[in-house]
């Protein structure tokens, strides 16, 4: 049996089971087989292009893992833990708060901000036959072209 270290999602099974049963796969799910990464001829590859982090949400909770850190935040925005995986694998101390941390802190966020980003927002077409909407608002242009200091809700309201 095959193995892998690379940091996979619970939202992977979708296109793991999708691919084994020869279904076809959404180009826009955000959902990743993970047989290429089990498979001999294709592991090399497929870990090349893997994401470099996990994404979780659990109630008001959001956690962003990568090989290195781990960072949870808060419903509110807060970050609540940070552990650095390299130096304390067990997650024994949390380093929230440490002003040693907060640069690295601050970059946790940024990445978390820009995967949640990259997962809710894809320009482009839907899939052929899924969803077909004339309607803007179903495309991630007019957010990504969008005045940064307007709020989500005028924006997905079509305020100016």
């Amino acid at each position: 049996m095959a193995t892998c270290d690379e940091l996979v999602e619970l939202i992977d099974v979708t296109s793991t089971v999708l691919e084994f049963a020869g279904a076809r796969i959404s180009r826009h799910s955000d959902s990743r087989s993970v047989l290429p990464l089990t498979r001999p001829e294709t592991q090399a590859e497929a870990s090349a292009e893997w994401r470099d982090s996990a994404l979780s949400e659990v109630h008001v909770h959001t956690m962003l893992r990568t090989k290195e850190w781990k960072l949870v935040i808060d419903g509110s925005g807060e970050t609540i833990q940070f552990f650095d995986l390299v130096s304390d694998p067990s997650e024994q101390r949390n380093l929230t708060g440490h002003p040693e941390c907060e640069l690295a802190i601050l970059r946790a966020r940024s990445k978390l901000l820009s995967r949640l980003a990259e997962d809710t927002f894809r320009p482009g077409e839907g899939d052929e036959g899924v969803l077909e909407h004339d309607d803007p608002r179903w495309t991630a242009e007019p957010v990504l072209e969008a005045d940064p200091y307007k709020s989500w809700g005028d924006l997905l309201r079509g305020v100016d």
